[in-house]
């Protein structure tokens, strides 16, 4: 059946076109279903560049940004695209003719707002294609722009200001193989103390390392994808790809720790394997995760999933004691051999299917 979407003006078109967002969700502006999102983005784009301008989303009488927006706006650089669209300016950005000259001289003629429209309607790809044809360099702690380098921004906010789940969102953009990155969060509060918490978390990443060596075992249909994100972390990675027997025990014995930060887990065997090596893990506190590690300082770390601070931390205070390590790893070894042997877990087997097949 189909479906009629009504909007009430410029500002609901821009935030349901959107993406999903928690951000958006949470204020109550986000688009209702993927149906209505994609209205959203069909009213966009037959919208007229010139309407942006004439109806700015924010009143510069009430905004002093806006408001230098517009006294900084160049009518005479807006000309070339005064009559197009917002979709045929997307469709202008990505013509094989449009070149870095005609790029520079619409740079005052183009507001945040219209590049924010042009943007919705763009994938990765299409934005990828079109700053590619124009070379911004910029400088501040780094620098960014330069040719053949794929530079990001990151913007890892977090509804709640959870530092945790900024630095865990922070790291992950990191890994997707860039050369350069600019970390920006925008802090839901306006609060000193978070926003100094949050400073000093990013900071982290920049100052803090733990000389390691990170060694991923296997193969699978995302083996590519995570070779392009370790390509561009500073932290050393090895992939031995897959192995078989023996070579999985070498593996496993020639490490320190095991890490298993999983979001979803049962009863990791790969977990019990390390452990059966005398490895200590370092583990989410999700499923039957505690059954298996045991109390969290036993045999085994146990961390919040998704916490990337206390994640951080574990690997921390294993790197740094060797004792802890000989300590976690014995018992480790221990508790497989007094809760998991092979016997009683063939027994328990037995004893599920001879249960599920017995009238």
């Amino acid at each position: 059946m189909a479906e009629r979407f009504e909007f009430s003006g410029l500002r609901e078109i821009f935030a349901k076109a959107n993406e999903e967002k928690s951000g958006d969700r949470l204020a109550g502006i986000a688009a209702s279903s993927e149906g209505e999102r994609a209205a959203a983005k069909m009213a966009l784009a037959d919208l007229p560049l010139r309407r942006i301008v004439e109806e700015p989303l924010i009143s510069a009488a009430e905004d002093e940004v806006t408001r230098l927006i517009a006294q900084s706006w160049d009518e005479a650089a807006f000309a070339p695209v005064a009559e197009l669209t917002v979709g045929e300016f997307r469709e202008y950005l990505l013509h094989e003719a449009t070149g870095e000259a005609e790029l520079h001289a619409l740079r005052w003629g183009v507001t945040p707002e219209m590049a924010a429209a042009v943007a919705k309607l763009m994938s990765n790809r299409d934005l990828v294609l079109a700053a590619a044809r124009i070379r911004n360099v910029t400088r501040c702690r780094n620098t960014m722009g330069e040719r053949g380098v794929l530079g990001i921004r990151l913007q890892p906010n977090h509804p709640a200001d959870d530092v945790a789940g900024i630095l865990l969102a922070a790291v992950e953009g990191l890994f997707y193989g860039c050369g350069d990155a600019v970390i920006g969060v925008n802090p839901v509060t306006d609060s000193v103390q978070t926003v100094s918490a949050i400073l000093q978390a990013l900071e982290r990443l920049r100052n803090e390392g733990v000389p390691v060596t990170y060694v991923i075992a296997g193969d699978g249909k995302h083996a590519e994808q995570i070779r392009r994100r370790a390509a561009g972390s500073v932290v050393s990675t090895r992939f031995t790809g897959f192995l078989h027997g023996e070579d999985v025990i070498g593996a496993l014995n020639a490490a320190d720790v095991y890490l298993h930060p999983a979001r979803e887990e049962i009863f990791p065997n790969a977990v019990a394997e390390a452990m059966a090596c005398g490895r200590p893990a370092i583990a989410s506190e999700i499923g039957g995760m505690a059954e298996l590690v045991g109390p969290d300082g036993q045999a085994g770390l146990l961390v919040r999933p998704g916490d990337a601070d206390a994640l951080a931390e574990a690997v921390r205070r294993c790197a740094a004691d060797e004792g802890l390590r000989a300590r976690l790893g014995a018992a480790a070894r221990r508790r497989i051999e007094a809760c998991f042997p092979v016997s009683a877990m063939v027994d328990g087997y037995e004893r599920a299917v001879l249960a599920a097949v017995s009238p």
